[in-house]
């Protein structure tokens, strides 16, 4: 009951019945932005109205700690009961955070198990997303990113200072010498040797290529047989495309199943 009720508040679904709604500014603002695209012959192949409803899932004024589903954090607490059920041995790493809610399940089910054994790494730079690659595509680059200052109102940025996903941490009594921040580029600061222990469970939530094939390259070689990996943005073109390569190059060929289909978020076991 406790986890259960730890995700609706996380996901805000006791209080927010309904989806938030577009203001006549946001409408006007988007239409502005892609008709100036249109004019520099660029086309993100999704109509306004769409595009809109789209961003209302990322505004900021949602009182919410995370923006995954259900399935999702479902899914976690499935591939920890899979470890603890096999006895893998390994730390939890999460990496791309944002507010901090998954992380903050993730703490929740370490203390609602009795895990002492485990600790969970947080990992982000905390300073938002860093600009994509020609890998990720025409609307990650186009408007994603190059219209996130544009429009302060939704988390495009995906930025959240690290002290302000503290406190988060603290406001559900979470913050423990367990969890360990990691602040910094993935491709900086995760290196192999950083890591004391081998990882049971990575979780990347990356966005992008570059970032994702860092985590993978950096954190794969960590994880123990058994140990999981959870891809939370498979449907992103560039995220699909670092992860294909990454198996294909690493000679990968453990099953992948959806956790949420629909959202894109996909696992495998070692």
């Amino acid at each position: 009951m406790y986890l259960n009720l730890l995700s609706k508040i996380l996901r805000n679904t006791i209080c927010e019945v309904n989806a938030p709604t577009p203001t006549p500014l946001e409408m006007s603002e988007i239409e502005e932005i892609l008709d100036s695209l249109l004019k520099e012959g660029i086309d993100l192949n999704i109509s306004k109205d769409n595009l809109v409803a789209a961003l209302q899932y990322t505004k900021k004024s949602r009182n919410i700690h995370t923006y995954v589903s259900e399935k999702s954090l479902d899914n976690i607490k499935s591939c920890v009961d899979l470890i603890e059920k096999d006895c893998v041995p390994g730390d939890l790493i999460d990496c791309g955070v944002l507010r901090g809610g998954t992380s903050i399940y993730m703490a929740g089910i370490l203390k609602s198990y009795g895990i002492k054994n485990r600790n969970l790494i947080v990992a982000d730079s905390f300073e938002g997303l860093p600009p994509p690659c020609i890998e990720d595509g025409v609307f990650s680059n186009e408007f994603w990113y190059r219209f996130s200052k544009n429009l302060p109102m939704y988390f495009l940025d995906c930025y959240c200072d690290i002290e302000q996903v503290k406190n988060n941490f603290k406001l559900y009594g979470l913050l423990s010498e367990q969890v360990i921040f990691k602040k910094g580029w993935f491709s900086k600061t995760l290196d192999p040797k950083y890591f004391k222990n081998n990882l049971s469970l990575i979780r990347i939530d990356a966005d992008w290529y570059q970032s994702t094939l860092d985590v993978l390259e950096s954190c794969y070689p960590k994880l123990s047989k058994g140990g999981i990996v959870i891809i939370d943005d498979y449907k992103l073109v560039g995220c699909r495309k670092a992860v294909d390569e990454f198996r294909i190059s690493n000679k990968i060929f453990d099953e992948i199943k959806f956790a949420d289909k629909d959202a894109g978020v996909i696992w495998w076991r070692k």
